[in-house]
């Protein structure tokens, strides 16, 4: 027998912090419980029945409809309304706030939902870097709302899970990222304006920046342990440092990877799997896809190069 899978999503009682269960008939079909990422949770549910009476998240939460449109009765203003949440629609429910909600699929029906949750603190954090004032950096919730920008967040983090990027912290935490970022320019009190470009960074912090990467491509790398190396906050170091190479941190990590890796293959004295552990790939499959990603080639092709 298959044991269920627990939500790792805390919610406490609208009245208290008492934990409760969240919603046991809830069905966890995907979580990134087992991952390296960081300020972040991730999962997939199929729901029959929700009802909350007041509960309230501990992070902040959006959830997406990732099934057929479904009718939900929602609470605001002291009133119950009808709202229609359409396919990829965005529902955003802010940390410690409480709320009422119904959602009933219908008989032997099913709401297929993808939960994606945001550590209030990383919020916090980046709202000092995109100029929101902190009493001003509380979200404002949302129900049924089309948000492309949001939509391509989750489902590329939902992606991650499912073609391995578990093993790999930098893939969430730029992602957490810009989800922060997306939140607060879109559904803070007072919204973030548009940042300003400064043209880069200086050629110093460039060099720093890429040494250390080089240097350290054989052990765990993220955004933040880079752009300290600069001292800088993870945001602007990842915008200036894309400014400066036409890539995200991310995106530079995993080509100066697969470069290693094509070096190490050439060489003939490491085998795939080999590879793959000793520059953090996740299995040999996941150092495959990315060496096509950048190359066009599979690891034996380079190898024969």
């Amino acid at each position: 027998m298959t044991m269920k899978r627990q939500s790792n999503i805390p919610v406490l009682r609208a009245t208290g912090d008492e934990v409760l269960p969240g919603n046991p008939r809830s069905r966890v079909i995907l979580s990134s419980a087992a991952t390296n990422w960081r300020n972040l949770i991730v999962e997939e549910h199929h729901i029959p029945y929700l009802e909350w009476n007041g509960g309230k998240f501990v992070h902040h939460v959006v959830g997406v409809n990732l099934g057929k449109p479904v009718l939900s009765e929602v609470r605001t203003r002291g009133r119950f309304r009808r709202i229609l949440n359409k396919t990829g629609s965005i529902c955003l429910f802010p940390s410690h706030h409480s709320y009422f909600a119904r959602v009933n699929p219908g008989k032997n029906g099913f709401a297929h939902a993808l939960y994606v949750v945001a550590e209030p603190a990383l919020v916090s954090e980046v709202a000092a870097d995109v100029g929101v004032h902190p009493d001003s950096a509380e979200l404002v919730g949302q129900h049924g709302v089309i948000d492309p920008a949001l939509l391509h967040i989750a489902m590329a983090l939902r992606d991650g899970l499912r073609v391995g990027r578990a093993e790999d912290a930098m893939y969430g935490e730029s992602l957490s990222l810009a989800l922060a970022v997306h939140l607060l320019c879109r559904y803070a009190a007072v919204p973030a304006g548009p940042q300003r470009l400064r043209g880069g960074l200086s050629q110093e912090k460039l060099v720093l920046a890429v040494e250390y990467i080089q240097d350290q491509l054989e052990s765990g790398l993220s955004v933040s342990g880079i752009a300290r190396t600069v001292h800088m906050s993870p945001f602007h170091f990842a915008r200036l440092f894309k400014q400066s190479t036409g890539k995200s941190p991310y995106q530079y990590v995993v080509q100066a990877r697969a470069r290693r890796a094509k070096e190490l293959l050439k060489s003939g004295k490491f085998s795939i799997i080999e590879i793959a552990h000793r520059l953090g790939f996740a299995d040999q499959s996941h150092l495959t896809r990315q060496l096509k990603d950048v190359f066009g080639a599979t690891p034996k092709m380079l190898h024969a190069r």
